[in-house]
């Protein structure tokens, strides 16, 4: 019985990776074909998502991200992102996923590396802005 939802689990997370895949590389495919057509009108509706955020550093131009959106390695980091999250399931009184983050200096742990002992962990993500 066990093998079978272990079965059921693997089954459902691959339809799920397979999912993400499609939509993201559908999304992809579809931007790069409207930065090719119309650049411009693409570049204004980047930024203006980009500014909706109130984050306005001018040093953070557009010139700078926005020929990354639509790319190979765009669409390697969010699909890396969103797969890596589906492994993490939290629920009431079991424990905390083993997440993996990333520290100042680039360099992958993860979350129960900074447990010590009894001792409560607090995590703060802050942003790297």
């Amino acid at each position: 019985m066990e093998s079978l939802l272990q079965t059921i689990k693997l089954m459902v997370r691959f339809i799920q990776k397979t999912m993400i895949f499609f939509f993201l590389f559908i999304y992809v495919v579809v931007g790069k074909v409207l930065m090719f057509l119309f650049p411009q009108t693409m570049a204004s509706v980047l930024k203006s998502r980009f500014e909706t955020t109130g984050v306005h550093d001018p040093k953070f131009q557009y010139e700078d991200w926005g020929p990354t959106f639509f790319t190979y390695k765009f669409l390697r980091s969010v699909l890396e992102i969103m797969w890596l999250r589906l492994e993490d399931e939290a629920f009431v009184g079991h424990s905390a996923p083993n997440t993996p983050v990333i520290d100042l200096n680039g360099e992958l742990h993860h979350i129960w590396d900074y447990l010590q002992g009894t001792r409560p962990l607090v995590l703060n993500f802050g942003s790297c802005t």
